[in-house]
């Protein structure tokens, strides 16, 4: 469920009693034709099958380079408005990794059909959620999981939104979906805070007033405090991209192989929030119990650029940090940034058209003359994007070194 299921939590007022109007049914027939939607399926297929091809050594050298320079392509023309040529690519470079593979590429990720309808679900919502406003919980733990739960409500809509990964991502046949929003609300009522939490990945950063929307992997029980990994994606991408894509979900398996939380916020709502870190670690601490000296951040491109300002804060302290494709500004601060970093891991592409290796070589050089521990990983055969599958596989055991797993 964790890596399958792609509900995904609202930045919507936990209690707004006007969700319909915060986050309306679209009219008429759902059209995906060149909506994000559209793109979702010929994305994942693409990340997919070059994992798998990079798993099976049949994406090195010149063919890798091909790869990387046609997903990349694929990148600009979406950023450009040119949806459908986005598509092309995407779709062209999967046929050629299949036919290397010999098998069909077929992500395990629900993705909403055409004309999906989930009829009365407006209905059923108003009645759950007047039903979880009705939950008694003061403070702590309890708070946070009502506060959660009424997040998560907000998606309970008759037809996913095409333009709304949130929406249109995960298990859209009407009773199950029903039943997944039901079963949260008799957790709530039952005083099950935690089971309520964990019965959906999705745990948006709870505020005065408003959520963050964030997806959470964590161990099962609240033990031994435990390492913390936050995952900050590129532009264009969400909350679900380090769960679901990034090397099919290699973070999410890693984090789990080493025991540590994985967090996945929405970085352009959560990157450039004051006290976005503190906050984040005190509401993991009351749900799961947070080992503060292992924390550890990640970022890809834009989110790269989030991470490195949130390191450059004097707290909470943050043992290291990695930046893939992107980090620009590294070094550009006075002498004073050297005392004030953590160690850093700057992992660039060879092929990258958006951040090229020049101008990241030439950060990096500039950071270690004014003495910043920084280190630099080129996967010479690689571009913006795809950089992140071989990219985490580093980043995870560079972490491993500062100490993640014990």
């Amino acid at each position: 469920m964790l890596a399958t299921t792609l509900l995904s939590a609202t930045g919507l007022r936990a209690d707004a009693p006007a969700a319909p109007s915060a986050n309306p049914e679209p009219s008429g027939r759902v059209r995906l034709g060149l909506t994000r939607a559209a793109l979702a399926v010929p994305y994942l297929r693409a990340d997919h099958a070059f994992a798998a091809a990079l798993a099976k050594g049949l994406a090195e050298g010149e063919t890798r380079e091909r790869y990387s320079r046609q997903f990349d392509r694929a990148t600009i023309e979406f950023f450009s408005g040119r949806r459908p040529q986005a598509e092309r690519l995407l779709n062209e470079l999967v046929r050629e990794i299949e036919e290397r593979l010999g098998r069909e590429i077929r992500p395990d990720v629900a993705v909403a059909s055409k004309g999906t309808l989930c009829e009365g679900a407006a209905t059923k919502r108003e009645l759950l959620l007047e039903r979880a406003r009705k939950v008694e919980a003061p403070e702590g733990l309890a708070r946070l999981s009502r506060e959660i739960v009424l997040a998560r409500l907000a998606l309970m809509t008759e037809r996913p939104d095409p333009n709304n990964s949130a929406s249109f991502l995960g298990e859209w046949e009407c009773a199950k979906r029903t039943e997944h929003f039901e079963r949260q609300v008799a957790l709530l009522e039952a005083g099950e805070w935690r089971r309520a939490i964990d019965a959906d990945p999705n745990v948006p950063l709870v505020l005065e007033g408003s959520t963050i929307p964030m997806r959470v992997v964590a161990p099962e029980g609240k033990g031994e405090p435990r390492p913390v990994v936050v995952a900050l994606h590129g532009a264009g991408g969400d909350e679900a991209m380090f769960a679901t894509a990034y090397g099919a979900g290699a973070l999410v398996r890693a984090c789990a192989e080493r025991g540590a939380i994985l967090v996945t916020p929405r970085t352009e709502l959560f990157g450039f929030l004051p006290d976005a870190m503190e906050r984040l670690l005190a509401q993991l601490d009351t749900i799961y119990g947070v080992d503060r000296e292992r924390v550890f951040l990640i970022g890809h491109s834009l989110g790269a650029q989030a991470a490195l300002g949130l390191a450059r804060r004097p707290a909470p302290a943050i043992r290291g940090v990695v930046l893939i494709a992107g980090g620009r500004g590294l070094g550009a601060g006075d002498g004073a940034e050297a005392g004030n970093l953590p160690p850093v891991l700057m992992i660039v592409g060879g092929l990258d058209p958006i951040f090229p290796l020049d101008g990241l070589v030439q950060d990096v050089q500039r950071a270690q003359a004014k003495g910043v521990r920084v280190e630099l990983r080129v996967f010479q055969h690689d571009g913006h994007t795809l950089v992140v599958t071989p990219g985490v596989e580093r980043a995870m055991e560079w972490f491993g070194g500062l100490g993640l797993a014990r």
